[in-house]
């Protein structure tokens, strides 16, 4: 398992409120990522899983064994091992202005094709975020900046979540976790 992967601070710090959301674990991101500094990799995800309580283990597995982990879990999928170009995780400014998150639409929904691409391609489930707002079927921001009901779990930059936004989708992928299970068993 490659203990240096990064994770930008919003997927670091949703993985680690979606866990502790199936634990019914108090949980703050703000205060995780103040007490966590950057880089967010595989090895800090560990440690503050620990630190909260949770116990903590990585696993390198095929996709195909992913049915026969112990649940709750957290999957990182490995692009590049499918021969996929991998998508590197950035850092985002939280002093930026948020004109900046809004200008390149097209980015997010080209990284959504990408995504679907590469679900087709390893035959594995996806959960569509626009979706699971009540945006609909869409790939774009900017699709779902047009819904009133996908737009109020949007942050003010009109591109990431909202704390809304967050638990909603914790509920989607818990949701299609139980789906690919219940089918599995």
């Amino acid at each position: 398992m490659d203990s240096t992967l990064l994770f930008s601070s919003a997927s670091y710090a949703w993985g680690l409120q979606g866990i502790c959301q199936l634990h019914r674990i108090p949980f703050a991101p703000q205060v995780v990522l103040q007490q966590v500094p950057p880089p967010y990799t595989l090895l800090s995800f560990q440690r503050a899983a620990k630190e909260i309580g949770l116990k903590s283990a990585a696993r390198n597995v095929p996709i195909s064994q992913l049915p026969s982990l112990p649940l709750p879990c957290l999957a990182v999928l490995k692009p590049e091992a499918a021969g996929a170009t991998p998508v590197k995780a950035r850092e985002t400014d939280p002093t930026a202005d948020p004109v900046f998150w809004k200008a390149n639409p097209f980015a997010v929904a080209d990284l959504n094709k990408r995504l679907e691409d590469l679900k087709t391609q390893l035959a594995v489930p996806r959960v569509n975020m626009f979706e699971a707002f009540g945006a609909g079927d869409y790939n774009s921001p900017m699709a779902c900046n047009g819904s009133a009901s996908c737009r109020s779990f949007l942050s003010a930059d009109g591109l990431h979540p909202s704390a809304d936004g967050y638990q909603k989708m914790a509920e989607a992928v818990f949701a299609k976790i139980v789906e690919v299970f219940e089918t599995v068993h």
